[in-house]
């Protein structure tokens, strides 16, 4: 299995394209070719990962732990899957900010990690009609959740998606992030190209059209319950 974010490597466009697909289109490949594997190091913590119908032999030439470049070959069968959609930030509960006004940095004095995160709402860029694609959204987010071995009833989904009494859905997207470090582990891309967190609340680009690429992840709660979140890998404007 690979992970998608380690290093610098010419292989890496050729993986991120073989793991992502759009969340109304989940079927690309068969729902028997997803699974949820554990996380490393993060006791009832698991990711949605994607098998691949043939192995990927990619060069690797950066060791992502000393940053040397060496002349590796990884050959894997499998690796996080990613998913997209596209919309507005939503105003309402956002944390997208590094500034103390948000919190973002945690508790103070410390290098404990903290949570970045808002939700994406549908906007009108999109040349569909809006319920049509929520539709679409929803019952792609029920297949990926139920590949678990859950319910969708049964799960909890309060961290990641939220609909008023009209349909209209929102789903939270998050990143946790050691203080100091913000702009390395999130990549939040402007116009430019240039990728940082914004500095204040007052810096977050509410209003205008981006889309998020993101893992799908669950935690057990002490309950037995699956609570699932949507982990960022990258946010870039349309």
């Amino acid at each position: 299995m690979a992970q998608l974010c380690d290093a610098d490597w010419p292989g890496r466009r050729e993986l991120y394209d073989a793991c992502l697909f759009p969340l109304d289109h989940i079927k690309t490949h068969p729902l028997e070719d997803y699974q949820f594997e554990p996380i490393p190091n993060k006791p009832d913590h698991f990711i949605l990962y994607v098998e691949f119908p043939e192995p990927l032999t990619l060069e690797y030439n950066r060791n992502p732990h000393t940053l040397e470049y060496t002349d590796n070959i990884v050959v894997t069968d499998s690796a996080p899957a990613l998913f997209d959609i596209y919309g507005y930030i939503a105003v309402q509960d956002c944390f997208m900010s590094v500034g103390a006004d948000h919190g973002i940095r945690g508790v103070q004095g410390t290098n404990a990690p903290a949570t970045v995160s808002c939700w994406f709402e549908i906007g009108t860029h999109l040349t569909i009609n809006n319920q049509i694609q929520w539709d679409r959204y929803r019952a792609g987010m029920k297949q990926l959740v139920e590949i678990s071995g859950f319910s969708y009833d049964e799960a909890s989904l309060s961290k990641l998606i939220s609909e008023d009494s009209k349909g209209n859905m929102r789903i939270r997207v998050c990143k946790e992030v050691t203080p100091g470090h913000e702009n390395r582990e999130v990549i939040f891309a402007d116009h430019s190209g240039a990728l940082s967190l914004p500095t204040t609340a007052l810096d977050v680009p509410y209003g205008q059209p981006y889309c998020c690429t993101f893992y799908l992840k669950y935690h057990l709660k002490p309950n037995g319950i699956p609570e699932f979140y949507a982990e960022i890998l990258g946010i870039t404007p349309l």
